[in-house]
């Protein structure tokens, strides 16, 4: 269990342990039980809540996206693809993430899998491709599905470095993305226009 988790799950016990005590003071006996159980509910709740809520952020930051991830996960980390102010960091373990951290003044900062947005989804044949941001930073990622496990042959008109990653995806940090993007697979033509219809923010762990 990564220290990410171990923290929230503190806060939860020592909120549970607090609840408890004000129970066993302030609640008649015949009470009790049903706000313990009220109790324990609603600290699992915010136990899962404050999961996605990287409040760190407010208090720390971290010197790089290694120890950001660290941190944040028990993952190996694969990849790390850099754009300006902002890195895309690949994972593998029990569970196959990717996250876009931001990098502020003082170091760089947790971002969950569920701040990544994915928009511009494109399909190209039986797979398809969308880019990922974050709302902290004007960096962009392509991701390029591969269904079909074949090799694909990657390309554009920002001579983006693609890298693919263990899950079969390939993955480029665009430079410039604008509505003159033109990704080429195996020799078709994409074209992306800027930010069309974006996505809520979603996990992207497979």
């Amino acid at each position: 269990m990564s220290l990410y988790s171990i923290s929230r799950i503190l806060i939860s016990v020592l909120l549970l342990a607090v609840c408890i005590f004000v129970i066993k003071k302030k609640i008649s006996f015949n009470k009790q039980r049903i706000f313990t159980v009220i109790a324990i509910l609603c600290c699992f709740s915010i136990a899962a809540v404050l999961e996605l809520i990287p409040y760190e952020n407010v208090f720390i930051s971290f010197d790089t996206p290694e120890k950001a991830i660290q941190y944040y996960s028990n993952n190996d980390i694969e990849n790390i693809l850099y754009g300006k102010d902002t890195c895309l960091v690949l994972t593998s373990g029990k569970s196959n993430t990717r996250q876009i951290l931001n990098k502020k003044n003082k170091g760089w900062n947790i971002q969950t899998e569920f701040n990544i947005k994915k928009t511009n989804m494109k399909p190209i044949g039986t797979d398809y491709a969308y880019i990922l941001s974050i709302e902290e930073s004007t960096d962009r990622y392509i991701l390029v599905r591969n269904v079909t496990g074949k090799e694909l042959e990657l390309y554009d008109n920002l001579n983006s470095e693609f890298t693919q990653a263990n899950t079969g995806e390939y993955y480029a940090y665009l430079s410039d993305f604008s509505d003159e993007y033109i990704l080429y697979v195996d020799g078709e033509e994409v074209r992306f226009a800027p930010e069309q219809a974006e996505t809520i923010s979603e996990q992207l762990s497979e």
